[in-house]
């Protein structure tokens, strides 16, 4: 089974409880199950995620901009895959990254269950 959280968690809000969500589908899965994830974050580019994110509260989506290491904490209790947790233009490039391929400030990251 994989579960699949691509751009999704960094719509839930700390208030509605993201890390447990995550456990709780990953307690429901059999082992040997992957989670696929990819999260915004604004370490690389502070005030244009910032900007970002303002403007989707000003509409019905809100925005939870997490720090790299907030993000690695969903993968707690599962089994971090190669290349660990990276920026996604790092994740299993099939060549040189472009210096500009950082502006997606994203991690991502698969995980198994043991």
């Amino acid at each position: 089974m994989v579960v699949l959280l691509v751009a999704v968690l960094h719509f839930v809000l700390d208030e509605e409880d993201p890390y447990g969500a995550v456990r709780t589908l990953m307690d429901a899965v059999a082992p040997g199950s992957v989670l696929v994830l990819s999260h915004v974050t604004d370490e690389l580019d502070p005030e244009r995620v910032q900007a970002t994110a303002k403007a989707y509260d000003k509409s019905s989506v809100k925005t939870a901009v997490r720090s790299g290491k907030e993000i690695a904490a969903f993968f707690d209790g599962l089994e971090l895959l190669e290349p660990g947790m990276v920026l996604l233009a790092h994740w299993r490039p099939d060549g040189e990254v472009d210096a500009k391929a950082d502006r997606v400030g994203m991690y991502g990251g698969v995980a198994r269950k043991a």
